[in-house]
């Protein structure tokens, strides 16, 4: 059986294909941008006339959320957030192969105290959020069997890309970074937003829910599997901090409000998960992070 992951060299790809190169009985085929062009529809109709594959785990995705704002940033979202994701469900339909999509909270505009259940009606509220909720809808429509997995705040790398520019830094690096700056003398420390909330996603925890879903054949359909519990930005920080034994570092707090952005936050885009299995506390799994 064979298993294709688009956008490999990101944080969840990266680490997807190190979870099925566990599997014995799976051929992972690992494709980042370099080696197939996902926007060449020709080229991807040719890889799964070859391959055959019998899941793909689609990882490309446009997230730069203030850069959506613009005509560039838009135009670049709608390609890879709409328009692959549309291509992707109808060669799976027509190759027989399952998809897996990967989606936000972000689809939600926020204003709930709860969170969002699968089945919560979407208002999304910037032009990433807009395309993210676009490319759902076409993988629904065109795909036969898939799943469309939701996510915030995703974190956690490959260590075989620990060093590789081609990596995103997730939020607890840059903390970390900007913690030893500030130490140095380098920098100040800046204020993270304390009225913006949801659960942060370790990669590891979202790779194997989405591997588990494939394997055991879940109904195709929205998943999140989230940890349901609320925190802020500036929560998240602290605990960063105190894992690394930095609790001492004061930093401060600041609301959303005095944060430029081009972008429209929801403030509390929590995941509620009524269909899957429980996932584990936040905490635990950030403190497997830095253990790894």
């Amino acid at each position: 059986m064979k298993a294709v992951i688009l956008g490999a060299k990101g944080t969840l790809g990266s680490v997807l294909e190190d979870i099925l190169a566990e599997k014995q009985d799976i051929e992972c085929l690992a494709f980042d941008q370099d080696t197939l062009d996902v926007t060449n529809f020709g080229v991807l109709e040719e890889m799964f006339k070859r391959e055959e594959p019998a899941v793909v785990f689609n990882c490309v995705a446009y997230n730069a959320v203030d850069a959506a704002e613009n005509a560039e940033g838009s135009a670049l979202a709608h390609l890879l957030n709409v328009e692959v994701p549309k291509e992707l469900a109808k060669l799976c339909k027509k190759y027989n192969s399952v998809l897996v999509q990967y989606s936000t909270g972000y689809v939600f505009d926020g204003e709930s105290d709860i969170g969002y259940a699968e089945d919560a009606k979407p208002n999304p509220t910037s032009v990433y959020a807009q395309t993210k909720l676009m490319g759902e809808s076409a993988v629904a429509e065109n795909a036969s069997s898939y799943y469309i997995v939701r996510l915030n705040w995703l974190y956690g790398k490959s260590l075989r890309l620990a060093d590789s520019s081609t990596s995103k830094k997730s939020f607890p690096e840059i903390v970390l970074e900007l913690a030893a700056k500030y130490k140095s003398g380098e920098g100040t420390l800046p204020k993270f937003v304390s009225d913006e909330f949801s659960s942060p996603t370790y990669a590891w925890d979202l790779a194997r829910a989405s591997l588990d879903l494939f394997l055991n054949k879940y109904p195709s359909g929205i998943y999140h599997p989230d940890s349901q519990e609320k925190v802020s930005w500036f929560d998240w920080a602290k605990e960063v901090l105190k894992l690394n034994g930095l609790e001492d570092l004061q930093i401060e707090s600041i609301k959303s409000v005095g944060m430029p952005r081009a972008a429209k936050r929801p403030k509390n885009s929590l995941l509620i998960n009524s269909k899957y299995k429980k996932i584990r506390d936040w905490r635990e799994a950030l403190a497997e992070y830095y253990n790894k």
